[in-house]
Parts: structure tokens; sequence; C-alpha cells
């Protein structure tokens, strides 16, 4: 089991968590959001990354119908320029795609395509395109039994809550 800890969670469906940690099972699977009101203590087997924690991204069309694509599943195929693109959006923390997604634009996706308001957005690129996917039931937000993959950004600007010029994505999950 993993305490994955941050300055700030975003748990997606609830309010911003200050000095939480995630609580997360062998098999990567949320257990609980945990709230400490602010106060993180020191706990056994704590792991403490200052940034924020979101949920893994998820790209979607305005096809509803399409079915996704995980990306740690077509990163495997070493040989194809799927696969490479897959292993790079993968690594900067996209979980999903539609069938339909093309790599060839994508491959120089950065995080930093998230506009200003970076709450309502983050809502945009986990919860809402998970539903667009058909995959809410199991990724989109840290919610009990869900396994949204866990994101580390580092240069958030906590003043203007927005992400900084030297915002960085780190997968811990």
């Amino acid at each position: 089991m993993r305490k994955i800890a941050a300055n700030i969670i975003f748990p997606i469906t609830s309010e911003p968590v200050k000095n939480g940690y995630l609580l997360i099972d062998d098999d990567n699977t949320l257990i609980k959001v945990v709230d400490t009101q602010g106060e993180i203590n020191e706990i056994a087997g704590l792991e403490y990354y200052s940034g924020i924690l979101v949920p893994g991204l998820l790209f979607a069309s305005d096809d509803n119908n399409a079915n996704p694509v995980f990306l740690d599943q077509l990163q495997n195929d070493y040989k194809s320029e799927h696969g490479k693109a897959a292993r790079y959006l993968w690594s900067r923390g996209i979980e999903a795609v539609p069938e339909n997604f093309s790599f060839e634009k994508s491959f120089t996706w950065n995080i930093h395509e998230l506009p200003k308001n970076f709450h309502e957005q983050l809502k945009q690129f986990t919860i809402k395109n998970a539903t667009k996917l058909g995959l809410q039931k199991i990724m989109g937000c840290f919610e009990p039994g869900k396994q949204p993959g866990v994101l580390l950004i580092s240069g958030y600007d906590f003043e203007n809550k927005c992400l900084g010029a030297d915002a960085k994505v780190l997968r811990l999950v």
C-alpha cells in the first residue's frame, strides 16, 4: 500500500485537499483521499511531494461513440510510430485517448496547453473526458475504487492558482 501526499490534491469531484494524502493499494486502486485538515504529520511510509496531485489525464473527441485506447497497453508496441507516441503521451500523464485520436498531431502535447483556469480545465481533461470515453467508473477522479493514475505537477503557482512557466508533470502511478 502506498501513501502519497502533496501540497494540494485535486480529487476533481470534490474540493481540493491541502496537505492530504492518497491511500492506494497494490493494484493501484484508490482506497481513500485522506484530508488532514491541512496539518500533515509524520506517517510511516508516507511519500511527500512538493506540488499538486491530479488524476491521470484523458483526451476525448466530440464523438461520444469512440472507444477508448489505453496508452499503457499501446505503448508496448515498440516498433510502430503509434507505440512511440503512446509511450511519450503516457509518460506525460495521458491515460487514454479515443480510437480516432491523431497520434501525429498530439506527439508534441505538453501540460502548458491547459488554459489558465486550471481547476475547471482539469475537470475537462479528467472526469468530463472520462465520461465521454465511458470510463467514469474506473478513472477521471480520485474516488475510492477507481484506478485513475496519479500525476505530480511541480511548478504550480499556488498564489495565482495556475500552472507556472516551469510546470512539469511526473507520473507517480
